[in-house]
């Protein structure tokens, strides 16, 4: 359809020139021949009147106006003009066509005015007497010592019969130049529109992403050049394309890698985008906030604070907000000019937070549980120095006490540097196929002795083996020597402590179950938390550090497993170890 209208608007445009090329000469060549062939018919009339002045002078000087007219209608009859004698008052003397006693006074027509004042006159109208277009030219002349207008008139239709002969060939051949003119006009017009209508083809299909449209023009003129230029334009910006398109993969992929959320917004505070950390850290779909205003799109206060602030003040700010459960770091940089828009950061610092949290607390509890054997062992020793008991015994319990103590700061210092291990390795790099089944016989044979002692049953509820898991033998030996050690500590004597190795699907459960004291229900979801006693002055009493459920935990978690922790006080406890199978573990490595 655009095609179509260039080539109409080059062939109309081409078709107007011609016309007015043609036109305007041939109106201004109609009107010069025409004045020409006018002023040679009045030329021919003017003689044509002076000749018959000459003829009828001896009939109006002796007065014979019938004469005169019978003279008229011979020379009219012969040239096909027609002859009027006018007096000097208007009253025709005599007319070769008419009687001039029945003729109206011609004093008051143009040529006569014209030819008593200058000698000639010309004028061109419809005859009063015939009803015909004539021209009339008059001129004036002495006869019988008066002025005599003698007028000569032809029909104008007569007259103009050579004139639109003329007009006819010069009409005939200006239509066949014309008729030339449009088919060469067409034929440049369609030669010019064809590569235009290309070259607006190739731009469409250029700006639709279509790779490789080219014209590939031959032509040696103009539009060749351009046709040349643009292909070569083509090139260019295909490549720019392809380069902004891989800047903005790279940047798009780096936005998206990235663990701060980030919004970027325009001058007006609409999003303009966001990445994938952005959209979970405000529950969000990108689809459904690009071009909505930040206060449409996030509900967070602080941080529609912050964009108001960076859009008006054009500086870079920073915050620190709550969202729900998270803490969040908000950063705002202005981008652009001043009419330009900004990017928000949101950097999660709920970890960050909460390890804090964790460290303080760690801290904290450390210190209060190392600060009691310490000051036992500080007192004891003070009391041996300074005051020593004389009795053997009393000096004996002394130092089995600060021997006991400091066993237990060992202890304490073990279980530290054991769950700091496990922590620093939350997925391990060298581990092993090992079968638990074995780890928990040692485990077993270790404990049997202490747990015979204290008057208690260790049973073994073992299914045949192998169970194996992928993992480090070390640590699953220190969870369950842990898992054991508390069972041992927390059941009476004469009771029992069961360890039990199964397979269960595509995981293995090895669980430590006793006959115990048990843990109220409030207690048993916090019993994995570092230095968390039930009941603290029993529990130091008994022994133990309170890191010992810390450690299983981890050690589960690092090998792709969980713990599970199930109790009935008064009854017992039974915690279990559930860890994938070897296979499936070699398939997370592979």
């Amino acid at each position: 359809m655009t095609g179509s209208r260039i080539f109409l608007k080059i062939a109309a445009s081409g078709l107007g020139l011609l016309l007015l090329g043609l036109g305007v000469p041939a109106f201004l060549m109609e009107r010069e021949l025409k004045g020409a062939f006018l002023g040679q018919v009045e030329g021919e009339l003017a003689q044509e009147a002076r000749r018959t002045a000459v003829v009828i002078r001896p009939m109006i000087e002796s007065g014979d106006p019938r004469g005169a007219e019978r003279l008229l209608r011979e020379l009219a009859r012969s040239s096909g003009t027609r002859y009027t004698i006018i007096g000097e008052d208007g009253v025709v003397l005599a007319d070769s066509h008419h009687d001039h006693a029945s003729m109206e006074n011609h004093g008051n027509r143009p040529e006569v005015r014209m030819a008593l004042l200058a000698g000639q006159g010309r004028s061109e109208r419809p005859s009063a007497t015939t009803g015909r277009e004539e021209m009339y030219v008059a001129v004036a002349e002495r006869l019988g010592g008066h002025p005599v207008v003698i007028r000569a008139s032809e029909a104008l239709s007569d007259v103009n019969t050579p004139f639109l002969r003329a007009r006819r060939w010069v009409l005939g051949a200006g239509v066949t130049t014309v008729a030339l003119g449009v088919g060469l006009g067409l034929w440049m017009a369609r030669r010019l529109a064809t590569p235009i209508r290309e070259m607006q083809a190739m731009a469409g299909a250029v700006a639709r992403g279509e790779r490789g449209a080219r014209l590939r023009s031959t032509r040696h003129d103009e539009l060749g050049e351009l046709a040349r230029s643009l292909d070569h334009l083509a090139e260019e910006l295909e490549a720019r394309v392809e380069a902004m398109s891989r800047d903005r993969e790279r940047a798009l992929a780096m936005l998206s890698a990235m663990a701060e959320g980030i919004v970027a917004l325009d001058g007006a505070g609409r999003v303009t985008s966001v990445n994938r950390a952005a959209e979970e850290l405000f529950g969000v779909r990108g689809a459904d906030v690009l071009g909505r205003r930040l206060a449409e799109a996030i509900r967070a206060a602080e941080l529609l604070d912050l964009a108001e602030e960076v859009l008006r003040d054009r500086t870079p700010s920073e915050r620190e907000a709550r969202l729900g459960e998270r803490v969040l770091q908000l950063t705002g940089s202005p981008m652009g000019g001043p009419s330009g828009g900004a990017v928000l950061l949101a950097h999660d610092l709920t970890e960050v937070r909460r390890l804090e949290e964790v460290r303080r607390d760690f801290v904290a509890n450390f210190s209060h549980e190392i600060r009691t054997p310490l000051s036992a062992i500080l007192g004891y020793v003070e009391t041996l120095l300074h005051a020593a008991p004389e009795d053997p015994a009393q000096r004996d319990e002394f130092l089995q006490k600060i021997q006991k103590n400091a066993h237990r700061l060992r202890e304490l210092a073990s279980d530290v540097l054991t769950l700091s291990r496990v922590e620093a390795r939350p997925d391990l790099t060298d581990r092993s196929s090992v079968d638990i089944g074995e780890v928990a016989n040692l485990s077993l044979e270790a404990w049997r002795e202490r747990a015979e002692a204290k008057g208690l049953r260790l049973e073994n509820e073992m299914d045949h083996g192998p169970f194996l898991v992928l993992g480090d033998r070390g640590l699953l030996l220190t969870a369950l020597d842990n898992l054991l050690q508390n069972a041992i500590t927390y059941t009476p004597s004469g009771g029992r402590v069961v360890l039990s190795v199964r397979r269960q699907g595509d995981r293995v459960r090895a669980a430590v179950r006793d006959t115990g004291i048990g843990i109220p229900s409030a207690y048993l979801p916090r019993i994995f938390e570092r230095f968390f006693r039930v009941d603290r002055g029993r529990s130091r009493e008994v022994g133990g550090t309170g890191l010992g459920l810390a450690i299983v935990k981890h050690v589960a978690l690092n090998h792709g497993g969980s713990v599970v922790a199930t109790s009935e006080e008064g009854r017992g406890t039974e915690v279990a170890l559930e860890l994938p199978v070897a296979d499936r573990g070699l398939e997370r490595v592979a």
